[in-house]
């Protein structure tokens, strides 16, 4: 439940209700009414904007290139292509983990072509520590195998070390174990930066869970989540999560939020632009319920534009209903909640745009699709239709996710009167839409 200053808002199910004779603003506000048809996809709702590539000229030229070396490789001249390569590996170590890996394994098959078995030693090394920042385990035990066909000791003296940091990660807290040391030593050789800062968080929460060594693991847990190589995102996030819940508990909720805050930016990073709005964790939640406790509703939002950059979100659109399951009054209460920081802004505009005393009503409906996704926003008014106000909604509506379901879109209709003196509410309510 929202409560805002200087507007009302009404929830709506279905057709609009009659009016109280009082009604006046809700009640003659609309003008002709538009028509709802049976249900087809507009794509009247835009995309979230972008997010700035500071890369992007990097990597416009990467792709072309790499495909080139390829090519160069598939068509037997692996000089050539070796070539190509050496040059892209500057450009892929500035792109990240997923690009090196590639750029590594094409290396790799230039130099099998050329029969050059020297260098494959070298080359395993840069792959297995280019891993990352997704599917680490499967991409090290890749270039491990690798490995063991020409170096096998090596190999295994590696999976030694990475079996010690799994099994240690699976005992958050615990005692760091006695293979610790040398793998990280292991690591520190190898330049493996994802690897040390595994094995390092490993001992920084085992700090953590020790009451009289806070002032330690906060200072190892920073370190950790400072150091930014491009794939060790989650590791980062899980090091401000950790710092996040120890501010927690020693009641520092403004250095907790931050923290927090800070691991959802960690964890954005190890997603693709496009998903980087709905990084959202569990701890921010946490973190923010306390903050906006101690300093107001909403105020840790304002809090995360500035550490992140931009609202992030919960995609609800990962649950996944039942067979022909409507979405839940409750859970639509939820998701309206949870995004309602965009519909604020567009409200704010409004108020700003509106005389001294004055009221506008509006009438929005909207689709959910079987995706989640927000499709056919519409003011119930085609006079309306193109408002500021109205635009405003349809184009934050690009970022809610909904639960995906099987069964028909669903319909929602909300109500908005904006007035200079008037403090309210907001609830909304589903209905289906079948397309028959």
């Amino acid at each position: 439940m929202w409560r805002f200053p200087l507007l009302l808002l009404l929830g709506l199910a279905g057709p609009a209700r009659a009016q109280a004779p009082g009604d006046d603003d809700l009640a003659n506000a609309f003008g002709p009414p538009r028509e709802l048809k049976i249900f087809e996809p507009e794509h009247n709702v835009p995309p979230p904007p972008a997010l700035d590539d500071p890369n992007a000229p990097v990597r416009a030229a990467f792709e072309p290139d790499l495909a080139a070396a390829k090519k160069a490789l598939d068509s037997g001249d692996a000089a050539a292509a070796r070539e190509q390569l050496t040059m892209l590996e500057l450009s892929a170590f500035v792109l990240g983990g997923t690009d090196r890996v590639r750029v590594h394994q094409l290396q790799r098959a230039a130099a099998l072509a050329l029969e050059d078995l020297k260098s494959l030693g070298e080359l395993d090394e840069k792959w297995v520590a280019a891993c990352g920042p997704g599917d680490v385990a499967p991409c090290r035990h890749a270039a491990l195998a690798a490995m063991a066909t020409h170096d096998k000791a090596r190999a295994e003296k590696i999976q030694a070390a990475d079996a010690c940091v799994e099994a240690a990660e699976k005992s958050p807290g615990k005692p760091a174990p006695a293979c610790l040391s040398s793998a990280r030593a292991l690591y520190q050789k190898a330049d493996d930066t994802l690897m040390i800062a595994r094995a390092d968080l490993v001992t920084a929460l085992s700090l953590a869970a020790d009451p009289k060594q806070s002032k330690a693991a906060k200072k190892a847990l920073t370190k950790i989540g400072d150091f930014i190589d491009g794939r060790n995102g989650a590791v980062r996030q899980l090091a401000f999560d950790a710092r996040a819940k120890l501010e927690l508990s020693e009641g520092n909720v403004d250095d907790a939020a931050r923290s927090a805050l800070q691991g959802a930016e960690a964890w954005a990073s190890t997603l693709p632009l496009e998903r980087r709005h709905w990084a959202r964790t569990p701890m921010v939640d946490v973190a923010c319920a306390a903050y906006d406790k101690h300093h107001g509703t909403d105020a840790c939002r304002q809090l995360e534009k500035t550490v992140v950059g931009f609202y992030v979100f919960h995609d609800f659109s990962d649950e996944r209903l039942g067979d022909r399951q409507l979405i839940s009054h409750e859970k639509l209460v939820q998701v309206n909640a949870h995004y309602g920081i965009l519909m604020k802004d567009c409200l704010a505009a409004e108020i700003r745009q509106i005389a001294d005393k004055a009221a506008v009503s509006y009438l929005v409906n909207w689709l959910v699709l079987s995706t989640g996704r927000v499709d056919n926003f519409h003011s119930a008014s085609s006079v309306q239709d193109q408002s500021l106000f109205v635009k405003c909604l349809r184009e934050q509506f690009g970022y809610w996710r909904y639960p995906s379901h099987d069964a028909d879109p669903q319909r929602i209709q909300q109500g908005f009167s904006v007035k200079s003196t008037t403090r309210s509410t907001e609830e909304t309510e589903p209905t289906s839409t079948r397309d028959e």
